[in-house]
């Protein structure tokens, strides 16, 4: 991999301008089935003029927030403050019509200088702007808009190396306020180098994308990791995913896209949302990497997306169940060949499951085997020292690729990345808050550390309740449910949030309630307390769409969640005629 050998993307960059300037690096597809284009010349000169432009207005070592739509302007735009050695800052565009805490307290925490936007966008923002929002104070820059008298030609070469700050990458939030992960050119180097091994990827693959490029998993591994390696990329917007699945797989067919993935939910919309009469008109046999993370990965959802499309040709050895996380760039295991399982009470390992089989709820996915660089410590978290195989601990990383910590909190910093096993002050590692185990050298990642709910000693995973709730009834919105527990009557109980689909009529919201109770209790052996059913988009969420359990606690302690039906707290009767439950 020639890009090893070069301090910066900048570097490789120029090198790739050079010798391949003509070779097509991104496709962004329209409505209309037009292909907007940028090649290796295309991006190179971009990425200069905008820097000149930067550097004249001293924004080098500054930062800059990033306030494009996804498409070539995000994508130049993040290249030109490489260019210009400004510290990128990936937002998104403000959506006036919801809460801006996020992103106010994004740019306040960054000290932001500078947004990049589009003339377009700007000045939709623009009446906003001055509303308290904590924005005011910045000064704006449509990209699009460049002075025509700036030339590339007066581009200079920033004082940057392997190690200098390239990108402040935000934390979604899903547990707690977002921080600021500093990434360095030699994270993004060394963690697409890491990855490229592990799933076998060169310049010959082609990859679609629809991931938002303001958060790792679509910024590191699709954009970033496409300008490294050189793979052509159809690039989507998430919206054109959301509002049509079938987008996403024709895109695949159409351009023979060999690696491409998302989040677990986008595989489960694809098999709610596509008609088998869709399936039978796709090709997905060119499709060699299906990477699936940023969410627990579903047995279940493997299994009926592998069975809905194998008559598109798909093929289940295609599934890359992965983990990561942005304190680590990004990539720390990737599954690749047949999907590998374990029991969720032994852990012990699970033999092969055809997708002619029925797939059981117990069955735990592995995120595969740790990539190339990068080693896994599972530490129990009271005593901080190594577990043995197949027991749970949190997963302490380390890697060439880890950040160089949180932006402007040193404690939490060296908290954080600079963690010691009990009696051993050789080795830092990196706390991922995550929970998990290793099987036979998989992983497998059951949840994060502070959602834990604990009932009468009893150690349970919301992820794993959320799943079994949000498959009741077609009027649930996938990845729309939330479990947390609350203290009540001097015990924890169970409650649950739901989220309905869009437009729901005729629903008995009595029995779906009703319905979720007896699931849980029948699968979970869990007395549930309360059921709530909400309205689409009540419930909480990270800017990439991960619901926030502990922001939905607050909001239902403090009484403020809106419920469409709520079921009421469990009667004693109901709980006393069934003693086996943990209430």
């Amino acid at each position: 991999m020639e890009f090893l050998r070069t301090p910066t993307l900048v570097h490789h960059l120029r090198s790739q301008a050079e010798s391949t300037p003509h070779r097509i690096i991104f496709r962004f597809p329209d409505q209309d089935g037009a292909h907007a284009t940028l090649s290796y010349a295309q991006i190179d000169l971009a990425a200069r003029r905008l820097a000149v432009h930067l550097q004249s207005l001293g924004m080098a070592g500054e930062r800059a927030v990033l306030m494009h739509a996804p498409g070539p302007d995000y994508v130049l735009a993040l290249l030109g403050c490489f260019y210009a050695g400004v510290v990128a800052v990936p937002a998104y565009p403000p959506r006036f019509n919801r809460p801006m805490e996020r992103l106010r307290d994004l740019v306040m925490d960054a000290d932001a200088r500078l947004a990049l936007t589009t003339d377009a966008a700007l000045k939709r923002m623009q009446p906003h702007l001055e509303n308290g929002n904590g924005m005011s104070g910045l000064n704006w820059l449509a990209t699009d808009l460049l002075p025509n008298d700036i030339a590339a030609d007066d581009w200079r070469q920033p004082d940057i190396n392997s190690e200098s700050l390239a990108l402040l990458q935000y934390t979604s939030g899903s547990t707690s306020s977002p921080k600021g992960v500093m990434i360095t050119h030699a994270c993004f180097r060394n963690n697409v180098s890491s990855m490229a091994r592990a799933l076998s990827a060169t310049a010959d693959d082609r990859m679609v994308t629809w991931l938002p490029p303001y958060h790792d998993m679509g910024l590191v591994g699709g954009l970033l990791g496409s300008l490294f390696l050189g793979i052509e990329t159809v690039v989507l917007t998430p919206t054109t995913f959301l509002q049509r699945p079938l987008r996403w797989l024709s895109a695949i067919d159409e351009h023979r896209a060999t690696i491409s993935g998302g989040p677990n939910f986008g595989y489960e919309l694809c098999v709610r949302r596509i008609t088998a009469s869709q399936c039978e008109q796709l090709d997905l046999s060119s499709w060699r990497v299906a990477f699936c993370g940023a969410e627990r990965v579903r047995a279940t959802t493997l299994h009926q997306f592998a069975k809905h499309f194998s008559v598109s040709g798909f093929k289940p050895q295609a599934f890359a169940p992965c983990y990561g996380l942005a304190e680590a760039t990004l990539a720390v295991s990737f599954g690749t060949g047949a999907v590998q399982y374990a029991d969720a009470e032994s852990h012990q390992p699970v033999g092969n499951v055809a997708i002619t089989e029925e797939v059981s709820q117990s069955l735990l996915v592995s995120c595969g085997r740790v990539v190339p660089d990068v080693h896994v410590q599972v530490v129990d978290t009271q005593t901080l020292q190594p577990v043995a195989e197949g027991q749970v601990g949190e997963l302490w990383i380390q890697s060439n690729a880890l950040a160089a910590g949180y932006w402007n909190k040193p404690e939490l910093s060296t908290e954080v990345f600079k963690a010691h096993l009990a009696g051993d002050k050789t080795r830092a590692y990196l706390r991922s808050g995550d929970l998990g185990f290793l099987q036979q050298g998989e992983l497998h990642v059951l949840g994060r550390l502070k959602d834990l709910i604990i009932i009468r000693g009893v150690n349970v995973y919301p992820e794993d309740i959320e799943a079994l709730v949000e498959r009741i009834d077609d009027g649930l919105r996938p990845a729309g449910a939330v479990a947390f527990s609350v203290d009540r009557d001097d015990e924890e109980q169970l409650v649950v949030v739901q989220e309905l689909n869009p437009g729901v009529k005729d629903m008995n919201f009595a029995e779906v309630t009703n319905r979720i109770r007896s699931v849980i209790s029948e699968v979970m052996q869990l007395s549930v307390q309360q059921v709530l059913l909400v309205a689409p988009g009540v419930v909480p969420r990270t800017s990439s769409g991960k619901v926030q359990r502990r922001r939905c606690r607050e909001l239902y302690l403090a009484q403020q969640l809106e419920a469409v039906h709520d079921s009421g707290p469990q009667s004693s009767a109901l709980a006393a005629a069934n003693p086996e439950l943990i209430n």
